[in-house]
């Protein structure tokens, strides 16, 4: 955070901390939605492979 603060001139934490927080949001948003397709993905390409296979 401190480098945050040093490059954007913030003299207080608080204020920093409030964009770090909404960033960190974002981003465990983008890992959980990226977590979901890849799942989705693996169970459609599953199905697939039993739709294909004899038996």
């Amino acid at each position: 955070m401190f480098e945050i603060m040093a490059i954007t001139g913030h003299t207080d934490v608080n204020d920093v901390q409030a964009y770090v927080a909404a960033a960190n949001k974002k981003k465990q948003a983008q890992s959980a939605i990226a977590k979901q397709y890849g799942a989705a993905r693996e169970r459609s390409r599953n199905r697939n492979l039993l739709a294909v296979q004899p038996g």
